[in-house]
Order: C-alpha cells, then sequence, then structure tokens
C-alpha cells in the first residue's frame, strides 16, 4: 500500500503528537534551515528534566551537519537528521528519546517519518 505523504501542517502535528503520546518519545521538533521550529510535540516531564529538555533541544538546533547527535546514553539523547523530502528540503527532524529508548532503534522502526524523507540509520 502506498503512503499519501502529502500532510497539512494540521496532520504532520497531529502525528507528531500521537508519536510522542506513544511514550518513547521526550520530544520530537522539525525545524527549517534557519533553526526555527516548525512543528513540535514533546511529553510530560519533570521539571528537572524539561531544563535539561529545554539546553538539549537548543544545542540541537545549532547543528547543521547530516545525522548530527548529541548522545552520550547518560542523560537526555538527542539526535538531528535531515528530512530529505522535496516538501521539507532544508528541514531537520530533532528526536528526543526517553532515556531508556534507543534512538536509532525507535527511529528505524518509525514508518511515520518515512513520509517526511527520513533515511533509515546504519
Amino acid at each position: 500500500m502506498e503512503r499519501d505523504c502529502d500532510a497539512s501542517d494540521t496532520e504532520r502535528q497531529q502525528t507528531l503528537d500521537r508519536i510522542v503520546a506513544g511514550g518513547q518519545l521526550s520530544a520530537v521538533e522539525i525545524i527549517d534551515s534557519n533553526g526555527r521550529v516548525i512543528a513540535q510535540s514533546r511529553g510530560q516531564l519533570s521539571a528537572r528534566d524539561s531544563k535539561e529538555l529545554e539546553s538539549l533541544l537548543e544545542k540541537a538546533h545549532s547543528l547543521k551537519g547530516s545525522d548530527d547527535s548529541l548522545a552520550d546514553g547518560k542523560d537526555l539523547d538527542a539526535v538531528v537528521v535531515p528530512l530529505t523530502d522535496v516538501q521539507t528540503s532544508g528541514q531537520q527532524l530533532i528526536v528526543v528519546p526517553l532515556r531508556r529508548a534507543s534512538i536509532e532503534n525507535w527511529l528505524n522502526g518509525s514508518e511515520e517519518f518515512a513520509c517526511w524523507g527520513f533515511r533509515r540509520l546504519g
């Protein structure tokens, strides 16, 4: 079955919200080539984790290479990957999993991001 990948902004936001509500992610954002947030969704975090998340996302917004990550496996981690679909050119996806989740395993298993031009890791 072929997937329809022409999602409206509302549909994209609903997809992000649904993915975060699934319980595997702390946050997910889509940013444009200037680092401006286009869409985002965040899970419920403690005050300490929320502060850490804000700091991590600020650093992630400045990453410009392909498939960059801010992952040490100790605290919250983030991975930034370019979206390669024509409609999302220059945009990047930032994914922050829960502390116990594996970024690569989660992303590689996600069909939701395939529509936005996410290239599988590895």
